[in-house]
């Protein structure tokens, strides 16, 4: 951690107006040697400086990977998508007034240092990103225009998460509007009829009316390319569409049916829900979704027998019970995920999760029936319910964790669509 600027103003003294969209350089220092960003958050220092030390706090504004030791010398690890790291330690902790960490960034030749202040200021605080240790050559020139914009989009992005709860990364991304399924791998290609040692996504499905639907995609075509940068797995994805604005036009690459194919895709806007703004509304969101979709799923099901069921439609195929144990498996893992939100506490995770064959079929195959596993559903779904209705109200007002919670599900209808899909693909291949 670089020295302290002894001609620093005094904590007490009012900051000049910086809008938080265009963060300024505050003081007279030669550009090669820092970064100086700053914005104003409506919070309190201490949310703010919560938001700065734990790591699902930090995966809400700053990077997609965070794992964080809050200690003098603890270590602190960000991660983004697109492949950029950063490993340091931390070097200053006096809450809730300044964060300080070493930051030694992917392909960066030396470690810089990172100090953080923030100031109470109006009821509101006033951050100032300090980012110091650049040398003058060109490629800690093109690192340091780099970070600085980062840094200024970071700020805006922690203004919003926290008095709004909307993570702008993710709000402001355009969508291509596809449903992403399994992810293909030289593993799996043989299986989806690809080429050996190929990567990418298979879709479920499109989207009515946005731009994949309108290029033509469709379900189970296998993305691989965008905007001339490979698809290897579903989060390579965002890197791409951040660059990006609703009505850019893309060049796509898919397999089907074993040939490749290239179309030309309209992204288009994020829709955005209405999300429930409280633990009540949540709950009862949650409580009609899931009355209206067990109704649908046992009519579907009326008058099936087991065998039927149970009969998968080819190898590394999901039956009817397949699908509902991986509907019960979602519920089981869910629960966990709540009450780790609600600790503050969000287990550390690969960027690329995908489902378990070989769990799904042993949850399956666990059950007599598919009565019996329709029941352990239903009874999970009221312990989610009861989960959202009481959840604490400190965490409530946590806006950035409980707006992601929450938005997330509102993504769950299009989520268990897909599913009763399948299950009519998989009772057609099993009834003759």
């Amino acid at each position: 951690m670089g020295k302290k600027d002894k001609g620093k103003k005094d904590k007490k003294a009012k900051q000049p107006e910086v809008p938080v969209e265009q963060a300024e350089v505050l003081v007279d220092q030669p550009p090669s040697e820092q970064i100086l960003a700053a914005g104003r958050v409506q919070a309190q220092p201490e949310a703010v400086f919560a938001m700065l030390t734990n790591p699902t706090h930090l995966r809400e504004w700053l990077c997609d990977e965070a794992m964080a030791r809050p200690v003098r010398d603890g270590r602190i690890y960000l991660a983004w998508n697109d492949g950029y790291a950063s490993v340091g330690q931390f070097t200053d902790l006096a809450a809730p007034e300044r964060v300080g960490f070493t930051w030694q960034g992917s392909d960066e030749p030396a470690s810089t240092s990172v100090e953080i202040d923030l100031t109470a200021e109006d009821g509101a605080t006033f951050v100032t990103v300090r980012h110091t240790g650049f040398g003058d050559t060109e490629n800690w020139q093109q690192t340091r225009t780099a970070l600085q914009r980062a840094w200024q989009e970071s700020i805006a992005n922690l203004a919003s998460v926290l008095e709004t709860g909307e993570d702008l990364r993710f709000t402001r991304r355009p969508m291509l509007g596809v449903n992403i399924g399994e992810e293909v791998n030289p593993g799996n290609a043989a299986r989806f009829g690809m080429p050996g040692g190929r990567f990418g996504v298979r879709l479920d499905g499109v989207v009515p009316g946005m731009g994949a639907e309108a290029a033509g995609l469709r379900a189970n075509d296998i993305l691989v390319s965008m905007d001339k940068s490979e698809v290897t797995d579903w989060a390579s994805l965002a890197p791409i569409l951040s660059g990006h604005r609703a009505g850019d036009q893309l060049e796509v690459g898919f397999f089907r049916d074993g040939k490749l194919n290239n179309a030309e895709i309209t992204l288009s806007a994020r829709p955005l829900p209405e999300v429930p703004a409280d633990a009540a509304s949540l709950a009862k969101y949650v409580e009609e979704m899931y009355a209206d979709y067990d109704d649908r799923l046992a009519a579907l099901l009326d008058g099936v027998d087991e065998e039927a069921a149970a009969r998968r439609p080819g190898p590394g195929e999901w039956s009817t019970k397949d699908v509902i144990a991986h509907l019960l498996e979602g519920e089981i893992d869910n629960h966990s995920w709540i009450v780790d939100l609600v600790q503050g506490n969000e287990r550390t995770y690969q960027a690329s999760p995908t489902n378990s064959t070989l769990r799904t079929s042993v949850t399956a195959d666990s059950y007599a029936t598919v009565g019996e596993l329709l029941a352990d559903l239903q009874r999970h779904e009221r312990q989610t319910v009861s989960l959202l209705a009481g959840l604490p109200d400190e965490f409530v007002r946590t806006r950035p964790t409980f707006w992601r919670l929450s938005y997330s599900y509102t993504q769950n209808p299009d989520h268990l669509e897909e599913h009763l899909d399948q299950i009519r693909e998989a009772l057609r291949a099993a009834v003759p």
